[in-house]
């Protein structure tokens, strides 16, 4: 707890404003909800292991016992929650840590050539963190309006209002190529998949791969929800890319976008488009990369160093050479 509350707080947070949360509100509600406890000392740990490389394996298998530990009691916390605002904030910001914590964690175990690939580290940190949505779609409904805003404030980020980047018209251009694209879709050469596909979660599942054991691939058939009909999944994925791209654009319009606005779009990707990015299908690859540009920023953050380069890297090495319109995305965002 120590070294949380005098070093690893602060490299979470960006404003003043934040630093009290993060540095005495959150260690104190830590105290009370083991699964923040854990999530806490899990992340903490991956801290540790990223300044000291001598250390680093120890470190990283303790935070993964730490976050099996901090798993299993939001899984417990859930299954017992209450209308309780400081429960349902502990549970909000478990979710937020774990998600972090599963970035932080490829990055060390990339070190030493043992993490998987950059795509399903992703998915795992996106299902973590729609946890965090979950949790206020739930406290939303269990808790009066003013103690919901008073637990809940919206960041000054969420509107994600800000001055347009007039450099980004290139950005801007590509997103609508990609648009038309999506909308002629052509499942023999957009859906080439590098790697089976496992089952999509049918709309409304909670995403079991929240749930089960970070040793264990987000991807696993074992545990994934109930399959979509092939029928069916074919109907969601047109809106589901439109969706992406259009969550994309509203961030390639603001200046400098926060790191918790790069992110807070993971929450929101339908899982139809997330798990087809992990087949290494081309035309999601080519949006996934359009994404990394904007996840430059996280180059400057511990829990994430490199991470960008390894997911672009991943990603346009499923472009088709001969696919000229989505060489040219491949090409600017590595530039």
């Amino acid at each position: 707890m120590h070294q949380y509350t005098t070093s690893t707080y602060a490299t979470l947070v960006k404003l003043p404003r934040d630093q009290n949360l993060a540095q005495i509100e959150i260690p104190r509600m830590a105290i009370q909800y083991h699964s923040l406890l854990d999530a806490l000392f899990c992340l903490t740990s991956l801290h540790l292991a990223s300044e000291r490389p001598l250390e680093a394996v120890r470190l990283a298998n303790e935070a993964v016992r730490y976050q099996t530990s901090a798993l299993g009691a939001c899984r417990e916390g859930l299954s017992n929650l209450t209308a309780s605002g400081p429960q349902c904030r502990a549970m909000f910001h478990s979710s937020a840590f774990l998600g972090v914590s599963a970035m932080a964690l490829h990055c060390i175990r990339a070190r030493f050539n043992a993490a998987p690939r950059p795509s399903e580290t992703l998915l795992e940190s996106a299902e973590l963190w729609r946890g965090t949505g979950l949790m206020l779609h739930t406290a939303q409904k269990m808790l009066d309006p003013e103690t919901f805003n008073s637990f809940f404030p919206l960041p000054d980020w969420f509107t994600l209002i800000g001055a347009v980047r007039d450099e980004n018209a290139p950005a801007q251009e590509m997103l609508e190529r990609l648009r038309t694209r999506v909308r002629l879709f052509d499942p023999s050469t957009d859906l080439t998949f590098q790697y089976p596909p496992t089952p999509t979660p049918s709309p409304g599942a909670t995403g079991e791969a929240n749930h089960q054991s970070p040793e264990s691939s987000a991807m696993s058939n074992a545990s994934s929800p109930p399959a979509l009909t092939p029928k069916r999944e074919q109907e969601e994925r047109i809106p589901a890319y439109l969706n992406v791209l259009d969550k994309l654009s509203k961030l390639f319009h603001v200046r400098d976008p926060e790191t918790p606005a790069i992110l807070n779009i993971l929450i929101e990707i339908s899982p139809v488009f997330l798990h087809d990015l992990v087949a290494g299908a081309p035309l999601a690859s080519a949006i996934g990369l359009m994404y990394t540009v904007l996840m430059r920023t996280l180059e400057a953050h511990w829990w994430s160093k490199d991470y960008q380069q390894q997911l672009k890297a991943e990603l346009a090495s499923y472009i088709p050479p001969g696919d000229v319109e989505l060489m040219a995305i491949a090409v600017w965002a590595e530039a």
